[in-house]
């Protein structure tokens, strides 16, 4: 629906003001580091208390175990969910109330 697409860019846009002070992730599991970014956002956003949501769509359980390792001070939760996609070779979907994330190599 446009009206989802419209939401996912709203999502998208606040996800990309929202700042993290800090990401150290050392060998984690994406599923992981998924986690703790939504939890790191939700905290960074204040008073707003914005959730992003991320949900993995991994049926095999690949993707979730993969691990990654990162560290950037001072980054937009959009940008350092983008550097861990890439790392475990992962795309974002933004949704009006969702953001999915699936394998790039996952048909669909």
């Amino acid at each position: 629906s446009n009206s989802g697409a419209m939401g996912g860019r709203a999502r998208q846009k606040t996800l990309s003001e929202i700042v993290i002070p800090q990401v150290d992730f050392e060998n984690v599991p994406f599923s992981q580091a998924v986690e703790a970014l939504g939890v790191m956002t939700e905290k960074a956003s204040g008073e707003k208390k914005f959730a992003p949501n991320f949900m993995i769509q991994d049926t095999t359980g690949k993707l979730g175990s993969q691990t990654l390792s990162l560290k950037v001070k001072n980054v937009p939760a959009e940008a350092v969910l983008k550097m861990m996609l890439d790392q475990v070779g992962a795309k974002a979907k933004y949704d009006e109330h969702a953001v999915v994330i699936r394998s790039t190599s996952a048909a669909g």
